[in-house]
């Protein structure tokens, strides 16, 4: 009898043992889904606040005519000539956004038949409207604020040694404090 006695008792043990293992296997896996799942909720969180901030932050759009202009050769002194070209760049730029985009310019890189770099700058519009005329390389600040929904007409001229461009990208920058 005491053998019966000690083989239930050692049954119902492992049993216990046993059910308490695999309920705490399980609510591990419950515990682990449900972190996860927390995880996933708070970065859609922290995306969603980028996404509000990014609603009220400037957004700049532009309406730009760009022209390569070929002005030939100039005699600069002592017999050496040097070809003076330009990319001139006429429109408008307007800040859809909700909020003032202040230092407000272009960023312009250009190549020339060949692929090679002949601009490479940031240029600040020249006020309501203007002209800015600027040697290549030279990165001047920008000092231009548009406010929410204003349109800001340019007129600008960069002018470049040698090679007409050809190929070229243009950029809006602004930033969203003075």
């Amino acid at each position: 009898m005491n053998k019966k006695i000690i083989a239930i008792s050692v049954l119902i043990a492992v049993l216990f043992v046993s059910s308490i293992a695999g309920t705490i296997f399980y609510y591990n896996g419950v515990a682990n889904d449900q972190n996860s799942k927390i995880n996933s909720l708070n970065s859609q969180i922290i995306n969603l606040n980028k996404q509000i901030t990014n609603l009220d932050a400037p957004y700049l759009v532009t309406s730009l005519g760009i022209h390569e202009v070929n002005n030939g050769t100039f005699n600069v002194g002592n017999g050496e000539k040097i070809a003076s070209n330009a990319l001139s760049i006429l429109g408008s730029i307007t800040n859809e956004g909700k909020s003032t985009a202040y230092h407000v310019g272009l960023y312009v890189v250009a190549q020339n038949f060949y692929g090679a770099t002949v601009i490479n700058m940031t240029v600040p519009l020249a006020g309501e409207s203007g002209t800015a005329s600027v040697p290549n390389g030279d990165n001047l600040p920008l000092t231009e604020s548009i406010d929410p929904l204003q349109s800001v007409q340019l007129y600008i001229n960069i002018l470049c040694q040698n090679d007409v461009p050809n190929n070229w990208t243009i950029t809006p920058v602004c930033t969203d404090s003075p």
